[in-house]
């Protein structure tokens, strides 16, 4: 092994020598090749070298998922106390979790067949699609092929026909000459573009027949004519077969600039038709937001009207109070004497008469304010409508103006299309050319990016087909080292099986011996009561004779209990169904022939006879019974193998999900109560042998 690890690194030897690693390499099927490190043999072709990489890491991975599994069910064993019964819950887990890697296995297994058989089929789908495509390319060619030589064939007849024809109207030696020259030119060119069709003709498709007709018939001068023409016509034919074929591909270039220009041109109109869109919003946003401008203005100016008329009605209502008091002040200036005896205090007249020209004066400066203040509100006033009256003028000049600019974008967007459409007119010359020069560079690039994609895909197939036999090998390996594992944990259990047999037998044949060791022991013991009793009668005859004993005084009443199924305590497991067999209760009528006959002198009560004739049979009864027991037990086992296999059968039929872990726990649950039930046949049928 250590000369095995010389290209690994030190962390992966550590990891390959455990032995656990060794065991996870024989479970997942991996050799120890697969993981080591590849040299770098295909530097000139990298995919295949990182694919080979990206499997290596692949197997790496399996092999360590593997060995983590291993450490985990190492632990989990080693936990477990050792010299647990087989029936314990370690034993029933450790069950469980090998019918688990049984199942994980076998669907494993299926699934890699199964993509096996879809990969073949796959493969051999495309291998049949590429020989049928094969197949249809060369019968294609085949009759195109044929079709050309059949027209050759027809224009090489006309042209011979109307030769001839034409030396037969002409008549005369020159023509016959001319026409036998025109023949021979014909058969020559025809011979020609045989070995040329020959040529260019693949090698499986079929010869074409020349056609000898006339040939024979026509001179040397008709023949050179003939092939003349058809060298011409062929001329001719070549030159028109290009220009068609440099038509169609103009026609199909103008076809797919017509579909550029009118693409274009639409995606130009919708550009415009956005923009103009965008204007249109723009312009109703700004419209919007003067006329909630001029409304705002509109309210503003009402409240300034409103105002003014307020202050006008306010400054009316005190220059109206202010005449009023004026008007008192003048009516007391008019009455001196009262107010100069009233107020002055006897005051002359010449002081009354000076107070009413100041009142007067006081009136009259205060109408020349209401005046002025009346003069200075109404300009005011007129102020600010000549103001309004601007701000209209302006708001209307602002939107001429905004009308007259989208007028002006609308013929500069105009000029702008017809501008872009003259230039893209100019350069389609300019791309039609590059266009002409570029479809010949794209059909190499074309041709050769589908040979470099063909052969990416040939080699992608080889990779995969490779992947998949070593997947299968790969399988194969773990399956044939996992058959092998549990065909040799099969051989220990059913080693274990028959040493608990050999074991139970043994305990079994004790037991037996036992009970006829206690059996002969008690007729022994029966034996020496009745020599004792016969020794008393013949010593004292005249007493009087003992009572006669009853046929069960004399009996095991356990033996009784056992023959009658009666017990003088409470059965174990009362209300279950005995398994004893239905002969239990009856007592045999004889002694079983052979074996050991209990020594009997000639005067022996008829009650001692009864009692060892009811030992031996009570013997032969409980072997019987034991027998009955061990078949009983035998087919309890058979039927819950034959359970276990069916439990198999529908885990492995159920997919993973809830349902799956549903059915495991019921599975789990059943197997737990027929372990149960076992043991418990098991314990009675011990205490059915017990009783004896």
């Amino acid at each position: 092994m250590a000369l095995a690890l010389v290209d690994f690194s030190a962390e992966e030897k550590s990891f390959l020598s455990d032995p656990l690693a060794e065991q996870a390499l024989a479970r997942t099927g991996v050799l120890l090749d697969d993981l080591r490190p590849k040299p770098h043999t295909d530097a000139d072709n990298p995919s295949r070298a990182a694919h080979l990489e990206r499997r290596r890491q692949y197997k790496w991975r399996l092999v360590r998922d593997e060995f983590a599994r291993l450490q985990a069910h190492a632990a989990t064993h080693t936990a477990s106390p050792a010299g647990r019964r087989a029936s314990d819950p370690s034993d029933l887990v450790r069950a469980s979790l090998e019918a688990s890697l049984r199942r994980e296995l076998a669907a494993a297994a299926s699934t890699l067949q199964h993509e096996w058989q879809a990969e073949a089929r796959r493969q051999q789908i495309e291998h049949r699609h590429a020989s049928a495509l094969s197949a249809r390319m060369e019968i294609a060619r085949r009759r195109e092929h044929e079709l050309l030589a059949k027209r050759k064939q027809l224009e090489l007849r006309a042209e011979m026909r109307q030769a001839r024809l034409a030396a037969r109207a002409a008549g005369g030696a020159a023509a016959e000459g001319a026409a036998s020259a025109a023949a021979e030119r014909a058969a020559s060119a025809a011979a020609e573009r045989a070995a040329s069709a020959a040529a260019e003709r693949p090698a499986s498709a079929p010869p074409s027949r020349p056609t000898g007709r006339g040939s024979g018939e026509a001179s040397v001068g008709w023949q050179r004519a003939a092939k003349e023409r058809l060298a011409r016509a062929a001329r001719q034919r070549k030159e028109e077969l290009e220009l068609q074929r440099q038509e169609e591909l103009a026609r199909k270039l103008a076809q797919k600039e017509q579909v550029v220009e009118e693409r274009r041109e639409q995606l130009a109109y919708e550009a415009q038709q956005r923009k103009v869109l965008h204007e249109a919003r723009r312009l109703r946003h700004e419209e919007q937001k003067l006329t909630a401008e001029s409304v705002e203005f509109e309210h503003r100016l009402a409240l300034q009207k409103e105002l003014l008329r307020k202050q006008e009605l306010a400054a009316r209502e005190r220059s109206r109070h202010t005449h009023t008091r004026g008007g008192a002040t003048v009516r007391e200036n008019e009455n001196p004497n009262r107010g100069g005896v009233q107020d002055d205090g006897g005051l002359p007249p010449a002081a009354g008469a000076k107070d009413g020209g100041a009142a007067r004066a006081r009136g009259v400066e205060l109408e020349e304010r209401r005046a002025a203040e009346e003069r200075t509100r109404i300009e005011k006033l007129e102020a600010r409508l000549q103001e309004h009256e601007r701000a209209v003028e302006a708001q209307r000049r602002k939107e001429a103006a905004e009308l007259r600019a989208k007028a002006a974008l609308k013929e500069l967007k105009r000029a702008a299309v017809n501008e872009a459409h003259t230039m893209h007119e100019a350069q389609r010359g300019h791309e039609l050319a590059k266009q002409l020069e570029a479809a010949e560079s794209r059909s190499r690039e074309v041709k050769q990016k589908k040979q470099a994609e063909l052969a990416e895909r040939l080699a992608e197939r080889r990779l995969r087909r490779d992947d998949v036999a070593d997947n299968v090998e790969r399988i194969h390996r773990a399956q044939s080292y996992k058959r092998a594992a549990i065909e040799a944990n099969i051989r220990a259990k059913d080693e274990r099986s028959e040493a608990r047999r050999q074991r139970s037998e043994a305990a079994s044949a004790a037991q037996r011996a036992m009970q006829a060791a206690r059996i002969r022991r008690v007729a022994e013991m029966q034996d020496r009561l009745d020599a004792e009793m016969r020794q008393l009668s013949v010593s004292s005859p005249k007493a009087a004779p003992p009572a006669k004993p009853s046929p069960h005084a004399l009996i095991d009443p356990r033996l009784v209990a056992v023959a009658t199924g009666a017990s003088p305590r409470r059965r174990v497991g009362a209300g279950r169904p005995s398994s004893a067999p239905p002969s239990r209760g009856k007592a045999p009528s004889a002694a079983p022939s052979g074996g050991h006959k209990p020594q009997q002198s000639h005067g022996a009560p008829p009650a001692a006879r009864t009692s060892i004739a009811d030992r031996w049979a009570s013997s032969a009864e409980m072997e019987r019974l034991a027998r009955h027991q061990n078949e009983m037990l035998l087919r309890a086992l058979e039927r819950e193998q034959e359970r276990e296999i069916e439990r198999e059968r529908l885990i492995a039929s159920t997919p993973a999900g809830p349902d799956y872990k549903r059915l495991l726990k019921l599975l789990d649950l059943e197997r737990a109560k027929a372990n149960r039930e076992i043991k418990r046949m098991a314990e009675d049928h011990e205490l059915a042998l017990a009783r004896y």
